[in-house]
């Protein structure tokens, strides 16, 4: 699914398989989205936690 949307390359080295993020394309056609999803992934802390709250409550 990866390679046949663009997001990865993948090619053949022997009986090995390489795939390679297509990180160039992806940013022209998706500004910060790649940033956008890794961000995501990083653990919540409490002080990030308490500036959202203070956010949401104004």
């Amino acid at each position: 699914m990866l390679r046949e949307s663009g997001v990865i390359l993948q090619y053949r080295e022997g009986t090995r398989r390489y795939s390679l993020l297509r990180h160039a394309e992806l940013e022209r056609r998706f500004p910060s989205l790649l940033a956008a999803v890794l961000r995501a992934d990083e653990p919540e802390t409490a002080e990030h936690a308490d500036g959202a709250a203070q956010a949401a409550s104004r």
